[in-house]
């Protein structure tokens, strides 16, 4: 689709009609609609304080590697827009609606993003550093890859038929989020807590969750999760999934995110060991493997009483 270029003097008149038509509540002025215009040339950071923009539409528009600092965007329609590669800093997105827009291989930094429509957005390989996700709908969107960084905070989020693949959730904290129909496919989830969240129809398939946190979670019983320090060793990380009968574990699997739990003891003890520390090891791997074996069968018990 050809954009309507607009020079940064044009961009500045709109933006000027429209905060006097803000300001005389639409009786003077003239509403920003930046529609299919190619505004990549434009620097969009505010010197000073944060600078509202309310109310604009950028339906179409292409936005794609701009920079972004302390603004506030609130009921603006980025209705297939496409912000790729861009950098944004400390900027506030309320209430907009970002349906079809392309938002990938962008990095956002200190950003809150609320009550926003993100329904087939797609926002892979992006990569989000202390941002705050609030009761945002998430519908089908593209996840892939994306990257959460130093403490994101997402609470009262709903995330409907999206299926992360290779995501990094690390510490981000997740609080009261609802998700339904999704499935987090080989990601990872060092340090991050899930609590107060609702899995409907929803599950982890070859994730790292092994230093995840689940509390008050309808899931937090289907994993157990385990550390131990073997002598002269580091720290050594497992978790199984009980409804799946498989493990996670990076410390002691090569090669694959998880493995069948009876597969898992037969390769364990079938390794020949050449030390005592090793032969150590080998033991209490086994000994954990029993206990995550029983732990599958009452599962699976429990799980058919209550079917």
């Amino acid at each position: 689709m050809d954009r309507r270029q607009v020079s940064s003097d044009e961009v500045r008149r709109i933006l000027s009609d429209h905060d006097r038509w803000m300001q005389t509540n639409h009786e003077s002025g003239r509403q920003a609609d930046f529609t299919n215009c190619d505004l990549r040339g434009f620097d969009f950071c505010s010197s000073n304080e944060i600078h509202p923009f309310h109310s604009m539409i950028f339906r179409g528009a292409d936005l794609s590697g701009v920079s972004m600092e302390r603004l506030h965007f609130k009921d603006c329609d980025f209705t297939d827009a496409q912000l790729s590669n861009a950098n944004i800093s400390d900027v506030t997105f309320e209430s907009c609606n970002f349906l079809n827009a392309k938002i990938l291989q962008t990095t956002m930094s200190v950003c809150r993003i609320n009550q926003c429509d993100l329904q087939n957005t797609m926002l892979g390989k992006s990569k989000f550093n202390q941002c705050r996700f609030s009761d945002n709908v998430f519908r089908e969107a593209n996840l892939n890859h994306v990257w959460l960084e130093k403490n994101c905070h997402l609470e009262g989020n709903r995330f409907l038929a999206v299926n992360p693949v290779c995501a990094d959730f690390s510490t981000s904290v997740f609080t009261d989020n609802k998700f339904l129909n999704v499935a987090f496919i080989q990601c990872t989830f060092d340090e991050a807590t899930f609590k107060k969240c609702d899995f409907t129809h929803s599950g982890f398939l070859d994730s790292y969750i092994e230093k995840c946190h689940f509390r008050q979670s309808d899931l937090q019983n289907r994993f157990m999760q385990v550390q131990f320090i073997p002598d002269n060793g580091d720290t050594i990380h497992l978790a199984c999934d009980l409804g799946l009968r498989t493990i996670i574990s990076r410390d002691v699997i090569d090669d694959k995110p998880s493995m069948r739990i009876d597969d898992f003891m037969k390769e364990i003890s079938a390794t020949r060991v050449s030390s005592e520390a090793q032969r150590a090891l080998k033991d209490i791997l086994i000994t954990m493997g029993k206990t995550f074996q029983e732990a599958c069968d009452k599962y699976r018990k429990s799980n058919d009483n209550i079917r």
